[in-house]
């Protein structure tokens, strides 16, 4: 593959592999490189959590 980085220098680089990008992978990468605004996730309510009981040792 031959890169041209527009200042006139080309570079030649080899690809290791090539594989299929998933729409989750895919929306990920827009979000990496700002292509896309990430989505805010809405957090879960907080549900009450019964304690351990603590015993204090002398």
């Amino acid at each position: 593959m031959v890169v041209d980085d527009s200042f006139g220098s080309k570079e030649t680089i080899q690809i290791s592999s090539i594989r299929e990008v998933e729409a989750d992978q895919l929306n990920a990468l827009l979000v990496q490189f700002g292509k896309k605004v990430p989505e805010v996730e809405q957090a879960t309510a907080k549900k009450e959590v019964k304690g351990a009981e603590v015993e204090e040792l002398d």
